[in-house]
């Protein structure tokens, strides 16, 4: 063979070698492959048993890296990183037996009190961020001792075993005894720890503080208290209903007869694209649980429409009448942050769809971080239609948090044969 002939064969088999590659990649890590494949790495690198999880149970990590991936386009790695973060600790850490949780909360603890000599990176720490090489060094230390609790999480979690969560009271009380014994958490302490922007030495004190006292709690109410503000880091303290049809606080109370939801099987298709293949999101009835409607979501996956417990306006509120309110409660936001909402009905009206006007009650969510009402999301619930047609979110102090999703509205609706 000639000797041009022969590099170009060579080539032509270099560039098909190349091209063969990229489509083993896309078909793997599709439909955002460049994402997929960094967030690969990074799971094997920090969390090797998030890794060999996630290998085996693939519907988990379909729903965590395209959730990430949502948070990763409007905040990039950080906070991608802060929602894979809520979703580990709901997911997996919040089934841990009692021994692994206690183990990663001193391990935690122990990366507060390494890191206190370094205010800064201290609370770039506690606040999920994790570029100072310090808190990176550190963070990969605690990591190697969490691992055992995530195992441990994903077993007891595919046996549907539920995790032993502090009550609402037993939570408060012992939050508090946290803050307050042995070594008690002053005000100027306190004052930082509710602040993103509080003092870095003392916020860093705080945390060290409610970490070691936390541990000076029997060791079977630490471990409930660690699963509770596990559980609470998508905001809702639940079952993660990935597994099962998520239990809402008090579900032994049956919804009143004046709610119900849209028959199983109806499709209702929003205003909104899909990340993955920019098709409008569509979300499938799957009938009523307890105060809640369940729902096939075609971006996220199965879940419910309203939320359970606490963070259920529909439960908070009813009767939905105009002006009626409730709260404030305690809650954690899916970045972690500390913040307190409100429920109210503002308003009752007559809303135009694509196909017919509905009724809809508007249900205002007013969360406040730091004493300060920072942002509202109206729900608009049908009773009509026994479903939610739109989201409007409003910042009110600074800007809106990544994770809330677009403003949307419901644009069609198909109903079973």
């Amino acid at each position: 063979m000639p000797p041009r002939r022969k590099l170009r064969l060579v080539i032509l088999l270099g560039i098909l070698a190349a091209l063969a590659g990229f489509v083993a990649l896309r078909d793997r890590y599709a439909p955002f492959p460049v994402y997929a494949y960094d967030f690969d790495n990074s799971m094997r690198e920090n969390w090797p048993a998030v890794s060999d999880i996630f290998a085996k149970d693939h519907e988990l990590y379909n729903y965590v890296v395209h959730d990430t991936f949502i948070a990763y386009r409007r905040g990039g790695w950080p906070a991608a990183t802060a929602r894979f973060n809520a979703l580990k600790f709901s997911y997996l850490q919040a089934y841990a037996d009692d021994r692994t949780t206690l183990a990663c909360d001193i391990a935690w603890t122990a990366v507060i009190r390494a890191l206190a000599p370094t205010p800064n990176a201290c609370r770039d720490f506690l606040l999920g961020r994790y570029d100072d090489p310090n808190v990176a060094a550190n963070i990969k230390t605690s990591n190697a001792a969490c691992n055992g609790a995530l195992i441990s999480g994903e077993q007891r979690r595919h046996q549907s075993i539920a995790p032993q969560l502090a009550t609402d009271a037993e939570y408060t009380a012992l939050t508090e005894r946290t803050l307050s014994t042995p070594n008690p958490v002053t005000d100027a302490e306190r004052a930082a720890a509710a602040s993103p922007d509080g003092d870095a030495r003392l916020m860093c004190q705080a945390a060290l503080k409610t970490g070691e006292n936390a541990q000076a709690l029997p060791p079977d109410q630490e471990a409930r208290l660690s699963r509770a503000r596990y559980s609470a880091a998508t905001g809702a303290r639940q079952r993660p209903a990935l597994v099962v049809p998520a239990m809402a606080e008090g579900a032994d109370t049956p919804a009143p007869d004046g709610l119900h939801c849209a028959p199983a099987g109806t499709v209702f298709t929003l205003s909104m694209e899909g990340s993955s293949d920019g098709l409008p999101i569509t979300w499938t009835s799957l009938g009523q649980h307890g105060w809640d409607c369940r729902m096939r979501s075609s971006a996220t996956g199965e879940r419910d429409l309203m939320g359970t417990g606490r963070r259920n306006p529909l439960r908070q509120l009813w009767p939905l009448a105009p002006g009626r309110g409730v709260g404030p409660v305690d809650t954690v936001e899916p970045d972690g942050t500390q913040a307190r909402t409100m429920f109210r009905i503002a308003g009752v009206a007559r809303y135009w769809l694509p196909w017919r006007s509905v009724d809809a009650v508007a249900l205002d969510e007013e969360v406040s971080e730091g004493g300060t009402l920072a942002y509202v999301v109206t729900h608009y619930w049908s009773p009509d239609l026994g479903w939610k047609i739109g989201q409007r979110s409003r910042a009110v102090h600074g800007s809106l948090p990544n994770y809330l999703a677009p403003d949307w509205q419901v644009i069609a609706e198909a109903t079973p044969p």
